[in-house]
Parts: C-alpha cells; structure tokens; sequence
C-alpha cells in the first residue's frame, strides 16, 4: 500500500498542503529547521519541521546522513561550502561510489555528495549495521 508524506509549502504569502509519496522521495535535508524535499530532480521547500519529516519517514527504510551542499543546488537556499544534514531513502539508492567523496546515485539518475568518503557514507547510512549489503562471506 502507497505511503504519502503530508508537506505544507509555501507558494507566495499562501501555505499550501499537498502529498508526496514516500516511495518517490530520494532524499530530505535541513535547511534552517525546515525541510527541503527532493524527488525525480525537483526540489520542494516545505514549511514542515525537518526533524518531523525524520520520525515519520525513518520507518520505510529512511536513514539520516550529512550530504555535501556544494553538491546540491536549490534556487534561494544557501547550501554551498556546507555539510547538510539529510535523510536518505534507502530505497530509490542505486549506487553508492567514489574515490576520496562518496557518491550517491538515486534511481532516477540524481546524484548528490556524501560529505563523507564511500566507507565513511555507508557507516553514516547505517548498511553494515542491517542486511543491506550482500557480499560472499570468503573461504573458512
């Protein structure tokens, strides 16, 4: 069964609410208390608590991070040169890659920056802690 997230915008003076399905949602950060939203390469600024939007996502496979915010580019939010608190939907990952900064591929072809290294961004994300990586245990 669809989840949706209930979001309130604001578009002009007006505060909108609408739903997003939790399914589409690569991944929230905090932008000064409040989230910001994005899904399929859109960005939605909403009025909602980004420590809110946490509790109720956290239990469809959500995880928090920090994502490097020269990597992210939203009209009127400030995010260069900084690292950004974020929550990752597990879920719509890809990939997850890089040399020296991790990189996070999202199944609709978004990327964005770990403000970690790759082993750095899979310990933030918590993968080694669940059955989230598949790997050969090796000869014993």
């Amino acid at each position: 069964m669809a989840k949706f997230l209930e979001i309130e915008e604001l578009i002009g003076e007006t505060k909108v609410k609408s739903l997003i399905g939790v399914g589409t949602i690569n991944y929230v950060f905090n932008f000064e208390g409040k989230g910001v939203v994005n899904t399929s390469k859109k960005f939605t600024v909403i009025t909602n608590s980004y420590k809110d939007v946490c509790k109720l996502l956290i239990p469809f496979q959500f995880n928090k991070t920090e994502l490097n915010g020269t990597s992210i580019s939203v009209p009127g939010v400030d995010t260069k040169d900084k690292g950004i608190e974020a929550i990752i939907n597990l879920n719509r990952v890809a990939s997850l890659y890089g040399t020296w900064q991790g990189e996070i591929d999202f199944e609709d072809g978004t990327t964005v920056e770990s403000y970690f290294s790759p082993y750095g961004s899979i310990e933030s994300l918590k993968l080694e802690q669940g059955s989230y990586i598949l790997r050969n245990k090796g000869e014993e």
